[in-house]
């Protein structure tokens, strides 16, 4: 019984995190009816290899992981925003676990425009940059797993 009620808990779970909501970039202003073509977007790129980014804040408003899972990329309004972002780390199991989070602020962010996280450890130290990937750019993620379900989400304005 016990093993079974921890089953369904877990698929539960699971279905939060494999439903569609990274597809998109999430919304962090309130008008949705807002256009797209006059918002830009700010990517960690999520899991890459044996790190993951996430977006915290935006604004200081707090992205829940409750209610939005953990946001890779966002959505924002063009000019000054600032980031919280978190980098976690796996090199060699849980013993070799490192974060590190960290405020960035990209000023004169413009329409159209993708703007990329990339991450650095430098003595033992997370460094993040920034990078502009341009207007329209071909930008998007992947999500699932190779060769069951992983699919292509381009960003789109």
């Amino acid at each position: 019984m016990i093993k079974s009620s921890i089953l369904i808990i877990f698929a539960i779970l699971m279905s939060g995190c494999m439903s569609t909501f990274h597809t998109k970039p999430y919304l962090t202003y309130e008008n949705k009816n807002y256009p797209l073509s006059d918002t830009s977007v700010f990517t960690t790129d999520g899991f890459v290899g044996n790190s993951n980014g996430q977006i915290l804040s935006v604004n200081g408003v707090e992205t829940s992981c409750w209610e939005v899972g953990c946001p890779i990329w966002v959505r924002v309004k063009p000019g000054t925003n600032k980031f919280t972002v978190r980098l976690s780390v796996y090199d060699n199991g849980i013993a070799s676990y490192k974060v590190g989070v960290t405020e960035v602020v990209i000023n004169e962010m413009k329409a159209k425009h993708v703007y990329k996280a990339k991450f650095d450890i430098v003595d033992r130290e997370f460094k993040t940059s920034i990078e502009d990937l341009g207007e329209n750019s071909e930008y998007g993620i992947y999500l699932g797993l190779e060769g069951i379900n992983k699919k292509f989400y381009p960003v789109e304005f």
